[in-house]
């Protein structure tokens, strides 16, 4: 985890500042455990595949789907490790222009993809939480702040015993860290919750769809997603990390998202890829420039 032991020959103080770039660090332990908490959510992909065997009266179309779902989650599962682990693992530490790009655009899309997949199916199968908390009289909107608020505080204990313990190593920046981290924290969930609210009254899955899709080059473009932080002066470099965008982007609440089919995975995979070919040239000519 983040807190793994160090080395007898070197201190705390060298292992955060001179080991690996903590940003790298932090993104190659977010791997780690979203495989473990996806392996959980694994149990509700069984669950989806009850419901289809129970709704759908076909026996071959009803696995079909079933197997279809699997085949979704076992892709995107392993996909993003991949992807995680060789962006991350580097030689210096540093994020390439090419490789944020990549990296910002395939975490971006990953956790915005697979969780409405289903909850959308959850949702049509009358199944699952969100059915339940309807038919006692919640309204799907209030379900989604309060599922938010809940995944904010479960990331705020984290938040604080990190900033605590920079603060042990060098106190004179820990306190302006902090309230910077907590005020993006507090204005990521608002602005969550505002978004979800609208996906929610849509009037459909399409709608919500569009909707989403319209907000998602916002994120991209205010979480350091479009133009690399590398290309961006310093002072709003050290900006990014607070940023209520950055937050959103990084946080894999699953209250709103682009549909997990295969026509988005064949959108997503072309996107990626102009995306891959653009930083690549936009790169080379950043260099080009900086030699000449």
């Amino acid at each position: 985890g983040f807190f793994d032991k160090p080395t007898r020959s070197a201190s705390p103080r060298l292992i955060i500042r001179t080991s690996q770039q903590l940003e790298t660090v932090i993104l190659d332990k977010m791997a780690d455990s979203s495989i473990r908490m996806f392996a959980r959510f694994r149990q509700g992909v069984g669950l989806s595949e009850e419901v289809i065997r129970e709704k759908v009266e076909n026996p071959a179309r009803a696995k079909e789907l079933a197997r279809g779902i699997a085949e979704h989650y076992v892709r995107w599962l392993l996909g993003y490790k991949q992807m995680l682990r060789r962006v991350t693992v580097n030689s210096t530490g540093f994020l390439s222009i090419s490789q944020h790009y990549m990296l910002s655009a395939l975490l971006f899309f990953f956790f915005l993809t697979m969780p409405l997949y289903y909850r959308d199916l959850s949702i049509r199968n009358e199944q699952g939480w969100a059915a339940r908390l309807r038919s006692a009289g919640v309204r799907l909107p209030s379900y989604a702040a309060v599922r938010v608020l809940g995944i904010s505080a479960v990331l705020t204990g984290p938040l604080i015993a990190s900033l605590l313990g920079l603060r042990l190593l060098d106190g004179t920046k820990a306190p302006p860290l902090f309230f910077q981290s907590m005020a993006g924290l507090i204005l990521s969930m608002l602005l969550t919750v505002l978004i979800a609210f609208l996906c929610c009254n849509a009037g459909g899955i399409v709608p919500a769809i569009t909707l989403n899709t319209a907000v998602a080059p916002v994120f991209l473009i205010f979480s350091g997603g479009i133009v690399p932080p590398l290309l961006l002066p310093r002072s709003v470099r050290a900006l990014l990390p607070f940023s209520p965008f950055t937050w959103m982007r990084d946080c894999p609440s699953g209250l709103y998202g682009v549909s997990g089919n295969t026509q988005s995975l064949r959108r997503l995979t072309i996107s990626v890829f102009m995306l891959a070919v653009w930083s690549a040239f936009r790169a080379a000519r950043v260099e080009k420039k900086g030699m000449v």
